[in-house]
């Protein structure tokens, strides 16, 4: 059973469903806790901005202050995955656990992995609106990151 917080929140605005009604519902869930981790997207349609490089770190970070951290990888690219696994290759510890979730149903599926952490981060990707959207949808805080040139000014305004 799946239960976002998109639908908890229509459902309670509407009054097709009680708050005690949909906290029974999600305390069945296996491995649930109190409330979802809240969810990171870095997005910016321009490749190259520093989405992956500050995605890895910004997951680091919450792990090493001792959060539990899922890392989903939106970007067909891959290269979060690409790096958690050279990480291993190179024996050092995983510190979050990484998933490459790069389809258009990212914000219907992130809720229920967000169950499970205190933080979800997603590496978002560059020029895939849909994806991009999706990822926007599933997103309790959007970071964009710019470089400091004209070009990736313009870019992000777009946003």
């Amino acid at each position: 059973m799946e239960v976002t917080r998109a639908r908890t929140e229509a459902a309670q605005k509407t009054g097709s469903a009680s708050p005690e009604a949909v906290q029974t519902a999600e305390n069945r869930l296996p491995g649930r806790h109190e409330r979802p981790g809240r969810v990171i997207a870095l997005l910016n349609q321009k490749g190259g901005a520093g989405k992956t490089t500050l995605a890895t770190h910004l997951a680091g970070e919450l792990a090493m202050a001792g959060n539990r951290v899922t890392l989903l990888d939106a970007d067909p690219q891959g290269s979060a995955l690409d790096w958690a696994q050279r990480r291993l290759q190179n024996g050092q510890e995983r510190l979050y656990g990484v998933f490459g979730l790069a389809r258009d149903s990212l914000h219907q599926e992130a809720p229920q992995i967000a169950l499970e952490a205190d933080y979800l981060v997603i590496d978002g990707p560059p020029r895939v609106a849909a994806l991009a959207r999706s990822a926007l949808l599933a997103a309790d805080l959007v970071l964009i990151p710019v470089q400091p040139s004209a070009y990736d000014v313009w870019a992000s305004q777009r946003w």
